[in-house]
């Protein structure tokens, strides 16, 4: 069998790589929590998108999903976000004597992906 030999770090070499578990340990937390969120505002949505003629189990993240105020509070503030966007969008496509070609094409990329007249 082969001998199985013990490495020592030197301490500081040892703190650094404590450090550095610690660090992923917190930005893998901040990355399941953020999921957490987003995943609850899709399922907020969706009962937006379904209006109750769909078939149970269509929520991904909780197949008990109840109705709840916070999930109303969601949806509101996505489609609130909605708005903003087109209202964006379309004041984008005002012409006006500053604008550089650069945003004049960006302006009219994301019109073409909303019914506004380009």
């Amino acid at each position: 069998m082969d001998e199985v030999k013990m490495v020592t770090l030197p301490l500081d070499e040892l703190e650094r790589l404590k450090d550095k578990n610690r660090e992923q340990a917190r930005q893998i937390r901040n990355l399941q929590e953020s999921a957490v969120q987003r995943n609850l505002d899709l399922d907020a949505m969706h009962f937006v998108w379904c209006s109750g003629g769909c078939p149970g189990g269509v929520h991904r993240f909780n197949n008990d999903v109840v109705l709840t105020e916070e999930m109303i509070l969601r949806a509101e503030r996505s489609v609130k976000r909605l708005r903003s966007w087109y209202n964006t969008v379309k004041w984008r496509l005002t012409k006006y004597p500053t604008m550089s070609g650069w945003h004049d094409a960006r302006a009219k990329r994301a019109a073409s992906k909303t019914d506004l007249p380009l």
